[in-house]
Parts: structure tokens; C-alpha cells; sequence
């Protein structure tokens, strides 16, 4: 008996929707069994899908998942999709790293452009402390000398306004401070010491005059002196009594000074302060005199110091009637006193 021929289980290539005369679509036969490459009455589906129903790579009902992209939905190349996450390269510490220099670059840049610079703090600071230096970053008002006494002549000034306050100059000038040194004499003997500060300018001293009222010669000061602005030269007095007799009462006290500047010679003003040199001649009087020495007071009331100027602190006091009455008063400074300029004075406060 004959093998059934393999043809006759499965699709030939000819068409079974056709005529016998049509075309040939890849074969299809009215079986029922098998199916190849083609349609099988008009529903079958080849690579996979069947009725629609089919999966193909994954993709089910059309909304099947393929290599790990979800909804069907493919990148455009074709390409596999990647996950959102990965792990840190180097290269990404080194961008990060790069972001924030540049970051802080542009933000000190922007500081350094947009900041409002702090004002530049003065060269000197202004006080009223003899100290002239300040002076000259001020532009100076000259004024031509005159014919009046030196030391009411104005040779230049100058204003600054700082803050509340306002400071006025007049440059060139000579202070000299009087000191006693002893209240007795015996032959040539130093009574009086002399101070000369030159204000502002280099000063040289040409004459200085003594006013002797009592007895006895003075030694001359060896003059010209010279003096450097802001500085101090101290010169001693030399008074010799002479023939004077014992108790002889003398005073003596600078009378006038002339004294220039050496930048260009003009004459500046010259301020005398302090107290003038009170002498006896070999020994102090024993009872109570008015002469301004003050030796006969010995048992003097102490007072403490008050926050007041010195020239009105009164710091002792005393009384004597032994048949005239006399009475003592003595003030931390020579009493109402005033006051050469500049001069800095505290305030005390007041509670």
C-alpha cells in the first residue's frame, strides 16, 4: 500500500480562495490542520499573533512590555531604554566640583563690584593737643604781617569741620611756662625755671627781658635759642643778690620775648603762663606776711580733690587771728587761672 504523499496534510502554495486560474499568494488550502506563511480563512496570523490574541516579543493585547520598556512605547533609534539611575564617575565629582568654584567665583565678584566700600580713615586725627601735624593736610589762609605788636599779628589760620566739632589754626607761636625754684637766696642762686615750646614752627628766640623788682642782677640767657616745632628747650634763671641785705624781698619774672619763625621769618606770638620766682635774701620772714610765698602756714584743713577745674579746687585752708586776721586758701592750681590755647580739658561727669 502507498505512503500518503506529504501534500496531502498540509498547505500546498497554490491558493484555495482563488480560482484555479489566480495567482499564487503563498499557498493556502481549505484544511484545517496546518497553517504556512499565510492567511487561513481570512483570520490566521503568522509570527506568533493568533485571532489578535497572539504575543509577539513580549507585547500582549498591544500593551505588552518589550526588553523592559513599558506601554509599547520604543525610543525612536531603537535603542534599549536606560535606567533613571547609574552610579558617580569621577568625571561628575570633577563637574560638580567645577559648578561650585565657578559659583563662588562669580559671587565674590559680584561682592567685590556691587559692595559699597568702607571711607578711608583719615590720615591724622584732629585734637586739640599741641600737636600741629594734622594741619597739614588743610589748605592755610596767609595773612601779610602788620605793623601791630607780634603778638596780636595773625600771619595765617586755617578751619576743618570733623563731625560736631570745628578746629581753627593759627600756626606760629611760642609758649613759655615760669617756674620757681627756691624762696631763698644766698649769692648766685637758680630761682626760676623757664620752658619754651615752639607751636607749629621752628621758632628762634632772640631776646628774652627779666623784670627785676628788689635787689640784686640776673645772668643773661645764652640766646639765640633755637627750637624745633612741637619740641621743648628749658632754660635755667641765674639771680645773684649782690650787696642785698638779709629779708630783702624780690621777684622776678619774664617781662618780653621776641621770637620769630625760621621758615620765613616773620615774627610770631609769644604767651607767657605760670608763676614768677619770690625770693628772701638769706632767710623767710617768721610772722605772717602777704607776700605770696606762703612758708608761715604750716597748719592748714585739708579738702579732697573735687571734680572741678584745679584753678577752683580748693585743696587747704586755714586762719589766723593773732591780733590782725589772716587767712590761708590754696587751690590744686594757681587759683583762677587761665588757660593757654590749645589745651585739651576733660569734662567730668556729673551724677
Amino acid at each position: 500500500m502507498n505512503e500518503p504523499s506529504s501534500a496531502a496534510q498540509g498547505f500546498t502554495s497554490s491558493s484555495a480562495l482563488g480560482s484555479g486560474n489566480g495567482p499564487a499568494r503563498g499557498g493556502a488550502v481549505s484544511g484545517t490542520r496546518g497553517r504556512t506563511n499565510g492567511l487561513v480563512n481570512g483570520i490566521g496570523r503568522t509570527n506568533g499573533l493568533v485571532n489578535g490574541v497572539g504575543r509577539t516579543n513580549g507585547l500582549v493585547n498591544g500593551i505588552g512590555r518589550t526588553n523592559g520598556l513599558g506601554n509599547g512605547v520604543r525610543p525612536p533609534d531603537g535603542r534599549s531604554a536606560r535606567t533613571r539611575f547609574r552610579s558617580v564617575t569621577r568625571r561628575d565629582i570633577r563637574a560638580a566640583y567645577a559648578i561650585f568654584g565657578t559659583s563662588v567665583a562669580i559671587m565674590l565678584i559680584l561682592s567685590f563690584l556691587l559692595a559699597t566700600p568702607a571711607p578711608p580713615r583719615p590720615a591724622y586725627i584732629f585734637a586739640v593737643d599741641g600737636n600741629f601735624a594734622e594741619w597739614q593736610q588743610v589748605p592755610i589762609n596767609v595773612d601779610p604781617p602788620n605793623s601791630g605788636p607780634g603778638e596780636g599779628d595773625l600771619l595765617a589760620y586755617a578751619v576743618h569741620a570733623e563731625a560736631s566739632q570745628l578746629f581753627v589754626y593759627a600756626p606760629g607761636a611760642l609758649a613759655i611756662n615760669e617756674s620757681p625754684l627756691t624762696n631763698v637766696v644766698s649769692g648766685a642762686t637758680p630761682v626760676l625755671q623757664l620752658k619754651f615750646r615752639a607751636l607749629a614752627t621752628d621758632i628762634r628766640v632772640d631776646r628774652v627781658s627779666l623784670d627785676l623788682v628788689g635787689a640784686g642782677s640776673v645772668q643773661p640767657l645764652p640766646l639765640p635759642l633755637w627750637i624745633t616745632a612741637g619740641q621743648e628747650v628749658t632754660q635755667t634763671v641765674i639771680l645773684d643778690p649782690g650787696s642785698a641785705p638779709a629779708g630783702q624781698f624780690i621777684t622776678l619774672q619774664v617781662g618780653a620775648v621776641t621770637a620769630v619763625s625760621t621758615i620765613n621769618g616773620t615774627v610770631v606770638p609769644t604767651t607767657i603762663s605760670g608763676l614768677e620766682a619770690r625770693v628772701y635774701v638769706q632767710a623767710l620772714p617768721t610772722g605772717k606776711t602777704i607776700d605770696g610765698v606762703f612758708n608761715d602756714w604750716t597748719n592748714t584743713t585739708l579738702d579732697p580733690i573735687d571734680p572741678v577745674p584745679a584753678s577752683l579746687d580748693i585743696r587747704a585752708s586755714a586762719m589766723s587771728v593773732p591780733g590782725s586776721g589772716y587767712f590761708y586758701v590754696e587751690t590744686r592750681g594757681p587759683i583762677l587761672e587761665g588757660s593757654i590755647l590749645p589745651e585739651r580739658r576733660l569734662i567730668a561727669s556729673w551724677r
